[in-house]
């Protein structure tokens, strides 16, 4: 099994850029996690994502990892509601998706720089049609 940031206690930060579909503009954020162990397969990860003149989003993962680098993850965001995603990890890189085709549709990859560095794009599709992306990097705090 490989040793991303998902599956260790620890707290990592970074900053990107979200890209929606309907405009050029490019919007900076930053970006929080608080990672603890539920168990030894069983991950809480909370993530802060910061924009400028907007509330600050919260989402709460549960993370369950398989074996041969598979894992398993649920998403509760107070806006959003809870969805269950599948993902996949080698050492180099970590990636999950989601699948609710006309509610939630996305997927993140986070690819090891360093052991201290990720980089990180991910898509999302949202029930009105619009597409998001976002990009940047997270290390640990």
């Amino acid at each position: 099994m490989n040793n991303h940031f998902l599956f260790n206690e620890g707290t990592w930060t970074g900053e990107g850029k979200i890209l929606f579909s309907l405009t050029p503009d490019e919007v900076p954020f930053q970006i929080h996690w608080d990672i603890a162990a539920i168990d030894p397969q069983r991950f809480r990860a909370v993530q802060r994502v910061e924009m400028v003149d907007q509330e600050t989003m919260i989402n709460v993962f549960t993370i369950t990892r398989q074996q041969s680098g598979e894992f398993q993850l649920f998403l509760e965001n107070e806006v959003l509601g809870v969805f269950s995603g599948e993902g996949v990890s080698d050492e180099r890189k970590l990636a999950w998706e989601f699948a609710h085709y006309g509610v939630l549709e996305g997927l993140e990859v986070y690819e090891r720089k360093s052991d201290q560095e990720y980089d990180f794009h991910a898509e999302y599709l949202g029930n009105d049609g619009l597409a998001t992306t976002v990009e940047g990097s997270i290390s640990p705090v």
